[in-house]
């Protein structure tokens, strides 16, 4: 297993964590929980914080004293096809999330299923949804091309 899979992996287990603690702040249940803004700002610098913390730990931990995660041609291609996958899932979870804020105004009373995009918390966990979404597509996309 290359230096860049396991910190796949190590990435993959450690932003699971994150996210698990971001949704717990903010679900209960499958509903976002309103809250005010200020404490929104501070799980917004928690999570932030956290990320960084995990990430250079892991860059530490996975590189060690060599001096960073090598990586070959190979690891260069991979880590572009899976950014790409990551950005068509976030271009695909916009649009879903535009889409249901003109069909909420051109078509009142449908059927679809509602997000209330006008809370500023589920506005906020519907935004850093899609960038931890994104994240997991990455990773995962990551070690799928890895097997291949």
């Amino acid at each position: 297993m290359s230096q860049a899979e396991k910190y796949s992996w190590l990435s993959l287990v450690t932003t699971g964590a994150i996210f698990w603690w971001f949704q717990m702040r903010m679900l209960d249940g499958w509903t976002v929980v309103d809250q005010p803004a200020g404490k929104l700002v501070g799980v917004y610098v928690i999570v932030v914080i956290l990320a960084i913390i995990a990430e250079t730990a892991l860059v530490l931990f996975v590189a060690g004293a060599r001096g960073g995660v090598k990586k070959d041609e190979r690891d260069h291609r991979i880590e572009a096809k899976a950014n790409g996958n990551a950005y068509f899932f976030i271009c695909a979870a916009v649009n879903i999330i535009v889409f249901q804020l003109l069909a909420d105004e051109a078509f009142a009373g449908h059927i679809l299923p509602r997000i209330d995009l006008t809370s500023p918390a589920t506005m906020f966990f519907a935004l850093f949804a899609i960038l931890f979404g994104a994240q997991f597509v990455k990773l995962a996309s990551t070690l799928i091309y890895y097997r291949m």
